[in-house]
């Protein structure tokens, strides 16, 4: 007798087998298609069948163990016998008699089937069986405050500025400089973005002000350290220092590359800066526990977040001034070749690019300081 490719068969004596014998035609009818033998039968299950569903469920294999269960399965059988008001065969199957109220440890194992106990047949560990349905204790998790806003304010095409709230629930560093790149080049035209010699190198932090609906201005650098005010707000470190990271250091950080950066395949002097996943810089810029109401209709309202900075780009103007001298220099060799000894006119271009750059220079100067 096979079952699961292992030999089950053992020899029994002749008092063993009539006693098997008398049990057999008290269980229930074997189904077509079991799991224990993973073949088909017609009918009834005959005597080897029966003898091999006794083998699966007969959890000792010692004699004295197999004398214990034959006993309490011709007790069941007795039991079981049919009378006036016979029961159905689920019910016969999982209800236990009077006669067996309390079942023995080899038969246990049955009776769990039904109450929804894992059964111990055949497990030498003595592991305390666990019932379906009974609650289990899930460790509590740690959530991320969802509330958490740094306001991020742009100059856009109008004189106010643009603000984004930017929810910081699940970002590191390297994931909120990306996030607010993409915030900034929302509100920059591509045009600016494109031919600008100015461009968006740190952040500031600042004091925001609503004067009206869908309308904010900057008021200047400011750290919301207040009474009544600094509760609403989570930076660290406490008291700050204005700026709470350097414009170099936030240059770095906005100039970072990604995992997968190509531009070492593009240029082979592009330095690679990466930042580390951690939230140290992220940690230092004031952060709303609520969002800002800007489209209410309070008159004044004040927050405090970061601006967009911008800087000059050498390269821009560099490009700037070279891309006009080299084409006005350009004409004065062609005017030269093509027309011998006439330097005045050859010059004209020259003259006025310099003249142009004068006028430009000026007033840009005195914007920046420098003149």
């Amino acid at each position: 007798m096979q079952f699961g490719g292992v030999q089950l068969y053992e020899t029994l004596s002749s008092l063993e087998g009539n006693i098997i014998r008398l049990a057999v035609p008290s269980w229930p009818p074997h189904p077509k298609r079991c799991s224990c033998c993973h073949t088909e039968h017609s009918g009834k299950s005959s005597s080897a069948t029966s003898l091999q569903h006794f083998g699966h469920y007969a959890g000792p294999r010692t004699r004295q163990g197999r004398w214990s269960l034959l006993g309490t399965w011709i007790k069941g059988a007795v039991g079981r016998a049919p009378g006036p008001s016979s029961s159905s065969t689920a019910k016969q199957r999982y209800t236990p008699t009077s006669s067996s109220a309390t079942p023995t440890p080899a038969t246990s194992s049955r009776v769990a089937v039904g109450t929804g106990t894992s059964p111990s047949v055949g497990n030498s560990n003595n592991s305390t069986p666990q019932v379906s349905g009974q609650p289990t204790t899930v460790s509590p998790t740690a959530v991320p405050n969802s509330s958490l806003h740094v306001l991020f304010g742009v100059q856009g095409s109008r004189w106010s500025l643009e603000v984004e709230q930017i929810n910081t629930a699940l970002l590191n560093d390297p994931a909120f400089f990306r996030e607010l790149k993409t915030r900034y080049k929302k509100h920059r035209s591509w045009i600016k973005r494109l031919i600008s010699p100015f461009r968006f190198r740190f952040c500031r932090f600042v004091k925001l002000e609503k004067f009206d609906t869908g309308r904010v201005l900057s008021q200047g650098d400011d750290l919301p350290d207040y009474p009544g005010i600094k509760d609403d707000y989570e930076y660290d470190p406490r008291p700050g220092t204005i700026p709470m990271i350097s414009p170099k250091t936030f240059a770095v950080c906005l100039k970072a590359c990604d995992m997968n950066c190509k531009w070492p395949w593009l240029n082979p002097w592009h330095d690679c800066v990466s930042l580390p996943c951690r939230s140290y810089r992220l940690g230092c810029i004031p952060k709303k526990k609520s969002e800002f109401d800007i489209q209410s209709d309070d008159a004044v309202a004040v927050a405090w977040g970061l601006e967009a900075d911008h800087a000059i780009s050498f390269a821009f103007m560099a490009a700037y001034h070279l891309v006009p001298l080299l084409a006005a220099f350009g004409f004065w060799i062609y005017w030269l070749i093509k027309f011998p000894g006439d330097w005045q006119n050859a010059a004209v271009p020259v003259l006025t690019v310099l003249a142009i750059f004068a006028v430009l220079w000026v007033p840009f100067g005195k914007h920046l300081g420098i003149v």
